[in-house]
């Protein structure tokens, strides 16, 4: 009996990706459902001693994951709960997700701008020291852990202008980013340096009401990054629909501020899509299953059509 239990969890193991003393590795298609139950823990500033309000979303499964620090948008004043669909979907995939609020719980001035990329090292660091050790088992999340080093970054909008600042000031802070509809005012030389990344946009966003910087946008992003990285442009959604549908989306749309379809399928959109490309840059790049990324290079293996889609993963140009 102990001889098929132990087969038996071999056999779960095998397909769910784990690797014995080692970070988490998906082995599945990202454009289907993650296998990993997902928990949700909010630290405030008062009460848990973090710098900035952050929501954590992480696999209740034991086991050690590779952790993703977003930045949303308006310089993060952009509430990271208002994303909790795509953040909870890509955490099932094995990935701790810790999305910062920087202007909680109100919008901020001049002064939360200038302190943005200081208060993001600061939460990293906090995490780096607390999340294992306090935070998740004080949630009841006993042996989950984060590897602080596959840390990776991501970004929404002029979250981006945030993440730029820095990678300009720490050049091995991570080990992938994803620019989500990027812009950046900081961002007007080239890095310099090589960082796995992912520019995406997408089609409504650039066209009016325009919500995506038309010169320092994605396409800018993605000429001035180093190889290995990816462009990737979707058809038929926008800047809104990364957002839940309520409230994040629906005060997008009444805003008038951001081009939106509403026939669209934004729960494809933001439950497998999203997600799946997010899942196949950082299952490269982070969790080590280097063939992920070919599902986010192969037009035939989107579930939505894409209008561009350019890469450089080896030094040379592919589309």
């Amino acid at each position: 009996m102990k001889i098929v239990a132990v087969a038996l969890f071999t056999l779960s193991a095998l397909l769910l990706g784990i690797r014995a003393g080692d970070v988490y590795t998906y082995q599945g298609n990202p454009f289907q459902p993650g296998p990993l139950s997902v928990g949700t823990l909010i630290l405030d500033k008062k009460a848990d001693g973090i710098p900035v309000h952050t929501a954590v979303y992480y696999p209740t499964n034991p086991g050690t994951y590779a952790p993703v620090v977003f930045v949303p948008g308006i310089y993060g004043a952009i509430i990271a709960e208002w994303h909790s669909v795509v953040l909870t979907h890509l955490a099932s995939y094995g990935y701790i997700v810790a999305g910062v609020d920087l202007w909680w719980p109100v919008l901020g001035g001049a002064e939360s701008l200038l302190l943005g990329p200081k208060s993001v090292f600061e939460v990293i660091q906090w995490l780096t020291d607390n999340l294992n050790q306090h935070a998740l088992p004080g949630q009841g999340a006993v042996n989950v852990s984060a590897d602080w080093k596959d840390l990776g970054l991501m970004s929404h909008s002029l979250g981006a202008d945030i993440l730029i600042q820095m990678l300009q000031q720490n050049n091995s802070l991570a080990r992938a980013v994803a620019f989500l509809e990027p812009g950046s005012l900081h961002y007007t030389k080239p890095l310099g340096f090589s960082i796995p990344a992912l520019s995406y946009g997408t089609q409504l966003c650039m066209e009016k009401p325009r919500c995506c910087n038309m010169k320092y946008g994605y396409f800018h992003f993605y000429d001035e990054l180093v190889c290995p990285k990816i462009l990737m442009n979707v058809t038929g959604y926008g800047h809104c629909d990364i957002l839940n549908e309520t409230p994040g989306w629906k005060t997008c749309r009444l805003s008038h501020m951001c081009k939106i379809d509403e026939s669209n399928n934004r729960d494809l959109y933001r439950e497998v899509f999203l997600p799946g490309v997010l899942s196949g840059l950082f299952g490269s790049y982070l969790q080590g299953n280097g063939p992920m990324v070919d599902y986010i290079t192969t037009r035939d293996k989107m579930p939505v059509p894409l209008g561009q889609l350019e890469f450089d993963l080896q030094c040379t140009r592919g589309s």
